[in-house]
Protein backbone atom coordinates (compact mmCIF):
# COMPACT_ATOMS: atom_id res chain seq x y z
CA UNK A 1 0.00 0.00 0.00
CA UNK A 2 2.63 2.36 0.33
CA UNK A 3 3.43 2.09 -3.70
CA UNK A 4 1.57 4.68 -5.76
CA UNK A 5 -1.29 4.08 -7.54
CA UNK A 6 -3.53 5.54 -10.21
CA UNK A 7 -6.40 4.86 -11.92
CA UNK A 8 -7.58 6.47 -14.95
CA UNK A 9 -11.38 6.18 -16.75
CA UNK A 10 -12.06 6.65 -19.82
CA UNK A 11 -15.92 7.04 -21.21
CA UNK A 12 -16.41 7.13 -24.80
CA UNK A 13 -19.86 8.64 -26.05
CA UNK A 14 -21.19 8.58 -29.65
CA UNK A 15 -21.64 11.88 -31.69
CA UNK A 16 -25.27 12.64 -31.46
CA UNK A 17 -27.50 12.21 -34.25
CA UNK A 18 -31.23 13.25 -34.90
CA UNK A 19 -33.83 11.62 -36.81
CA UNK A 20 -37.28 10.17 -35.65
CA UNK A 21 -38.22 10.45 -32.02
CA UNK A 22 -38.13 7.27 -30.39
CA UNK A 23 -40.95 4.80 -29.02
CA UNK A 24 -42.02 5.99 -25.85
CA UNK A 25 -41.14 2.42 -24.33
CA UNK A 26 -37.61 2.82 -23.67
CA UNK A 27 -35.98 3.03 -20.39
CA UNK A 28 -35.46 6.66 -18.58
CA UNK A 29 -37.44 8.23 -21.92
CA UNK A 30 -40.79 9.16 -20.02
CA UNK A 31 -38.92 10.60 -17.38
CA UNK A 32 -37.22 13.35 -19.56
CA UNK A 33 -40.64 13.67 -21.68
CA UNK A 34 -42.47 14.68 -18.26
CA UNK A 35 -39.76 17.29 -17.61
CA UNK A 36 -39.47 18.83 -21.00
CA UNK A 37 -43.51 18.69 -21.42
CA UNK A 38 -43.46 21.09 -17.68
CA UNK A 39 -40.93 23.33 -19.12
CA UNK A 40 -42.17 26.40 -21.02
CA UNK A 41 -38.45 27.15 -22.05
CA UNK A 42 -38.85 24.06 -24.01
CA UNK A 43 -40.37 23.92 -27.71
CA UNK A 44 -41.25 20.36 -28.77
CA UNK A 45 -40.28 19.72 -32.36
CA UNK A 46 -43.01 17.52 -33.75
CA UNK A 47 -42.22 15.76 -37.19
CA UNK A 48 -42.15 12.64 -39.00
CA UNK A 49 -39.14 13.02 -41.16
CA UNK A 50 -35.34 12.81 -40.11
CA UNK A 51 -35.13 16.92 -40.34
CA UNK A 52 -35.37 17.69 -36.64
CA UNK A 53 -32.66 19.98 -36.42
CA UNK A 54 -32.97 21.69 -38.77
CA UNK A 55 -36.70 22.51 -37.76
CA UNK A 56 -35.22 23.43 -34.45
CA UNK A 57 -32.85 25.39 -35.54
CA UNK A 58 -35.34 26.96 -38.13
CA UNK A 59 -37.55 27.57 -35.33
CA UNK A 60 -35.08 28.92 -32.27
CA UNK A 61 -34.29 31.66 -34.75
CA UNK A 62 -37.71 32.34 -35.72
CA UNK A 63 -37.88 32.37 -31.85
CA UNK A 64 -35.00 35.08 -31.22
CA UNK A 65 -35.92 37.06 -34.30
CA UNK A 66 -39.83 37.56 -33.40
CA UNK A 67 -40.79 36.20 -36.27
CA UNK A 68 -43.65 37.84 -37.50
CA UNK A 69 -45.25 33.97 -38.38
CA UNK A 70 -43.72 32.16 -35.04
CA UNK A 71 -46.84 30.98 -34.34
CA UNK A 72 -46.78 29.13 -37.42
CA UNK A 73 -43.59 28.19 -37.78
CA UNK A 74 -43.91 26.55 -33.95
CA UNK A 75 -46.64 24.42 -34.95
CA UNK A 76 -44.50 22.41 -37.09
CA UNK A 77 -46.66 22.27 -40.29
CA UNK A 78 -45.53 23.36 -43.92
CA UNK A 79 -43.30 26.49 -43.28
CA UNK A 80 -41.48 25.00 -40.82
CA UNK A 81 -40.28 22.09 -43.35
CA UNK A 82 -39.29 24.62 -46.00
CA UNK A 83 -37.40 26.40 -43.44
CA UNK A 84 -35.47 23.24 -42.30
CA UNK A 85 -34.51 22.09 -46.39
CA UNK A 86 -33.38 25.86 -46.96
CA UNK A 87 -31.35 25.92 -44.33
CA UNK A 88 -30.08 22.33 -45.72
CA UNK A 89 -29.58 23.51 -49.06
CA UNK A 90 -27.53 26.81 -47.38
CA UNK A 91 -25.60 24.81 -45.31
CA UNK A 92 -24.38 22.39 -48.37
CA UNK A 93 -25.90 19.76 -45.72
CA UNK A 94 -28.01 16.55 -47.20
CA UNK A 95 -30.91 16.50 -45.58
CA UNK A 96 -31.56 13.86 -42.57
CA UNK A 97 -29.91 13.30 -39.30
CA UNK A 98 -27.20 15.64 -38.06
CA UNK A 99 -24.40 15.24 -35.75
CA UNK A 100 -21.49 17.47 -35.30
CA UNK A 101 -19.89 17.49 -38.27
CA UNK A 102 -23.80 18.70 -39.77
CA UNK A 103 -24.15 21.28 -37.03
CA UNK A 104 -20.68 22.72 -37.24
CA UNK A 105 -21.52 23.23 -41.26
CA UNK A 106 -25.11 24.86 -40.09
CA UNK A 107 -23.46 27.30 -37.94
CA UNK A 108 -21.44 28.57 -41.11
CA UNK A 109 -24.69 29.46 -43.19
CA UNK A 110 -24.88 33.10 -43.94
CA UNK A 111 -28.15 32.92 -42.68
CA UNK A 112 -27.24 31.56 -39.05
CA UNK A 113 -23.56 34.17 -39.21
CA UNK A 114 -24.90 35.98 -36.49
CA UNK A 115 -25.80 33.51 -34.24
CA UNK A 116 -24.18 30.56 -32.03
CA UNK A 117 -25.49 27.66 -31.65
CA UNK A 118 -25.64 25.62 -27.92
CA UNK A 119 -26.14 22.29 -28.11
CA UNK A 120 -27.53 20.50 -24.62
CA UNK A 121 -27.05 16.98 -24.76
CA UNK A 122 -29.26 14.83 -22.34
CA UNK A 123 -27.93 12.04 -23.14
CA UNK A 124 -24.60 13.20 -21.76
CA UNK A 125 -25.61 14.51 -18.46
CA UNK A 126 -26.99 17.39 -20.18
CA UNK A 127 -23.21 18.18 -21.75
CA UNK A 128 -23.47 21.66 -23.40
CA UNK A 129 -21.59 21.97 -26.76
CA UNK A 130 -21.07 25.20 -28.50
CA UNK A 131 -20.71 25.89 -32.07
CA UNK A 132 -19.35 28.91 -33.99
CA UNK A 133 -17.98 32.05 -32.42
CA UNK A 134 -19.78 33.83 -28.77
CA UNK A 135 -22.63 36.03 -30.53
CA UNK A 136 -25.53 37.96 -28.86
CA UNK A 137 -28.16 35.48 -30.09
CA UNK A 138 -27.82 32.22 -29.48
CA UNK A 139 -29.83 28.99 -30.96
CA UNK A 140 -30.06 26.17 -28.02
CA UNK A 141 -31.23 23.15 -28.74
CA UNK A 142 -31.99 19.99 -26.78
CA UNK A 143 -30.82 16.29 -27.70
CA UNK A 144 -32.22 13.24 -26.21
CA UNK A 145 -32.61 9.79 -27.79
CA UNK A 146 -31.83 10.99 -31.55
CA UNK A 147 -34.04 13.96 -31.64
CA UNK A 148 -33.76 17.41 -31.14
CA UNK A 149 -35.96 20.20 -29.36
CA UNK A 150 -35.71 23.83 -28.69
CA UNK A 151 -34.53 25.96 -25.40
CA UNK A 152 -35.74 29.32 -25.62
CA UNK A 153 -34.09 30.20 -22.30
CA UNK A 154 -31.06 28.62 -20.18
CA UNK A 155 -32.36 30.15 -16.98
CA UNK A 156 -35.53 28.78 -17.14
CA UNK A 157 -34.52 25.30 -18.19
CA UNK A 158 -31.95 24.83 -15.32
CA UNK A 159 -34.29 26.61 -12.83
CA UNK A 160 -31.83 29.66 -11.91
CA UNK A 161 -31.72 32.97 -12.06
CA UNK A 162 -28.98 33.44 -13.99
CA UNK A 163 -26.22 31.65 -16.91
CA UNK A 164 -22.61 32.68 -17.33
CA UNK A 165 -21.88 33.66 -20.85
CA UNK A 166 -18.72 31.87 -20.56
CA UNK A 167 -19.12 28.70 -18.86
CA UNK A 168 -22.84 28.24 -19.64
CA UNK A 169 -23.15 27.16 -16.22
CA UNK A 170 -26.50 28.30 -14.04
CA UNK A 171 -26.36 29.89 -10.54
CA UNK A 172 -28.80 32.09 -8.41
CA UNK A 173 -26.43 35.01 -6.54
CA UNK A 174 -24.91 37.19 -8.15
CA UNK A 175 -20.82 37.51 -7.26
CA UNK A 176 -21.07 34.10 -5.96
CA UNK A 177 -20.21 32.36 -9.50
CA UNK A 178 -16.37 31.21 -9.84
CA UNK A 179 -16.15 31.12 -13.85
CA UNK A 180 -13.25 28.95 -14.52
CA UNK A 181 -12.66 30.61 -17.89
CA UNK A 182 -12.10 33.57 -16.01
CA UNK A 183 -10.24 36.87 -17.21
CA UNK A 184 -6.55 35.60 -16.08
CA UNK A 185 -7.29 32.88 -18.57
CA UNK A 186 -8.73 34.92 -21.49
CA UNK A 187 -6.33 37.29 -20.98
CA UNK A 188 -2.52 36.84 -22.22
CA UNK A 189 -0.24 36.64 -19.94
CA UNK A 190 2.47 37.91 -21.64
CA UNK A 191 1.49 41.42 -23.09
CA UNK A 192 -1.64 41.75 -20.27
CA UNK A 193 -3.97 42.33 -23.61
CA UNK A 194 -7.62 40.93 -24.13
CA UNK A 195 -7.22 40.83 -27.72
CA UNK A 196 -4.02 39.53 -28.37
CA UNK A 197 -4.06 37.99 -31.78
CA UNK A 198 -0.92 35.91 -31.06
CA UNK A 199 -2.83 34.63 -27.40
CA UNK A 200 -6.34 34.37 -29.37
CA UNK A 201 -5.08 32.01 -31.38
CA UNK A 202 -2.96 29.95 -29.01
CA UNK A 203 -5.24 29.72 -26.31
CA UNK A 204 -8.38 27.64 -27.96
CA UNK A 205 -6.13 25.16 -29.66
CA UNK A 206 -3.99 24.76 -26.71
CA UNK A 207 -0.19 25.90 -28.35
CA UNK A 208 2.57 26.55 -26.12
CA UNK A 209 4.61 30.16 -26.22
CA UNK A 210 7.04 30.28 -28.90
CA UNK A 211 9.55 32.24 -27.61
CA UNK A 212 10.84 33.91 -24.80
CA UNK A 213 12.29 37.51 -23.42
CA UNK A 214 15.56 37.62 -22.97
CA UNK A 215 15.62 40.96 -20.81
CA UNK A 216 12.60 39.78 -18.59
CA UNK A 217 12.88 35.85 -19.39
CA UNK A 218 8.97 35.74 -20.03
CA UNK A 219 7.57 33.33 -22.72
CA UNK A 220 6.01 35.44 -25.13
CA UNK A 221 3.03 34.18 -27.66
CA UNK A 222 4.32 35.73 -30.77
CA UNK A 223 5.82 38.54 -32.71
CA UNK A 224 3.06 40.89 -32.05
CA UNK A 225 2.53 39.90 -28.38
CA UNK A 226 6.72 40.54 -28.04
CA UNK A 227 6.10 43.99 -29.63
CA UNK A 228 3.39 44.93 -27.35
CA UNK A 229 4.77 43.23 -24.31
CA UNK A 230 8.11 45.77 -24.88
CA UNK A 231 6.23 48.85 -25.83
CA UNK A 232 2.93 49.34 -23.91
CA UNK A 233 2.40 48.91 -20.17
CA UNK A 234 -0.72 47.06 -18.65
CA UNK A 235 -3.37 49.38 -19.92
CA UNK A 236 -2.57 48.95 -23.52
CA UNK A 237 -1.05 52.71 -24.27
CA UNK A 238 2.20 53.07 -25.19
CA UNK A 239 4.74 53.84 -22.45
CA UNK A 240 6.60 56.70 -21.91
CA UNK A 241 9.70 55.31 -21.33
CA UNK A 242 11.49 51.66 -21.01
CA UNK A 243 10.55 52.05 -17.29
CA UNK A 244 7.17 51.85 -17.29
CA UNK A 245 6.95 48.86 -20.08
CA UNK A 246 5.13 45.09 -19.18
CA UNK A 247 8.77 43.89 -19.80
CA UNK A 248 10.11 46.22 -17.27
CA UNK A 249 7.47 45.99 -14.68
CA UNK A 250 7.04 41.97 -14.77
CA UNK A 251 10.35 39.84 -14.51
CA UNK A 252 10.71 36.03 -13.63
CA UNK A 253 13.82 35.11 -12.45
CA UNK A 254 15.90 32.93 -14.44
CA UNK A 255 16.87 30.59 -11.37
CA UNK A 256 13.78 29.80 -9.18
CA UNK A 257 11.34 31.11 -11.99
CA UNK A 258 9.35 32.98 -9.82
CA UNK A 259 7.18 35.97 -11.64
CA UNK A 260 7.50 39.62 -9.57
CA UNK A 261 5.79 42.29 -9.78
CA UNK A 262 6.98 45.89 -9.92
CA UNK A 263 9.79 47.21 -9.61
CA UNK A 264 10.60 47.29 -6.38
CA UNK A 265 9.79 43.41 -5.64
CA UNK A 266 11.92 43.18 -8.44
CA UNK A 267 15.09 44.90 -6.69
CA UNK A 268 14.33 43.43 -3.70
CA UNK A 269 14.19 39.53 -5.13
CA UNK A 270 16.29 36.77 -3.17
CA UNK A 271 15.97 33.04 -4.62
CA UNK A 272 14.69 30.77 -1.93
CA UNK A 273 13.05 33.74 0.61
CA UNK A 274 9.38 34.69 0.70
CA UNK A 275 7.56 37.61 2.74
CA UNK A 276 5.50 36.61 5.30
CA UNK A 277 2.06 38.27 4.91
CA UNK A 278 1.51 38.46 8.82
Amino acid sequence: MEDSFQLSITQVHHAPRGSGRKRHTNPGHQTLQKLTAKKQSVIRIQNDDDLCCARALVTAKAKVDQHPKMKSIRQGGKLQRELALQLHDEAHVPPGPCRYKELTKSSAAPSLYDYQIILVNADRSFYITTFGPTQPKQLILLHEKDHYDVITSLPGFWGSSYVCAHCLKPYDHVGRHRCPNNHKKVQCHACLQKECPDFLHAYPRGLKTTRRCHDCHCDIFGDTCYETHCTKDHTGKPAACHQYTICSRRRRCPTCSKLEVGLQDNQRHRCGYIECPS
